[in-house]
């Protein structure tokens, strides 16, 4: 007799990871949508840390993974692109571009 309660559990699992990965990148979106609205702005340094940090936040307000995951990690590379200060506006529109393209 085959465990259908373990191939059950593993189904739900990957059910589970499937939802919380395209709910962060839905998330991720949504915040770098906020940035992009915003990209002609003579304060866009803070803006995008601080809808960095918030994103961060929202992130762990819903449990999800954050360690290591290619959904952190483009954040962390369009922010070191801003403390450089180089192409800003690129590095966000790269951001934004990723998103819609992983978001669905």
């Amino acid at each position: 007799m085959k465990n259908t309660m373990e191939k059950d559990k593993r189904r739900n699992e990957s059910i589970q990871h499937y939802n919380d990965y395209h709910k962060a990148w839905s998330i991720s979106f949504k915040y770098s949508s906020y940035i992009m609205k915003q990209i002609n702005s003579d304060d866009l340094y803070n803006i995008c840390f601080t809808n960095y940090y918030q994103y961060m936040q929202e992130l762990k307000t819903n449990k999800l993974n954050m360690n290591n995951k290619n959904y952190v990690q483009i954040w962390d590379t369009m922010l070191n692109t801003v403390k450089k200060g180089e192409k800003i506006n690129m590095a966000i529109r790269m951001l934004h571009q990723t998103n819609i393209q992983r978001k669905n």
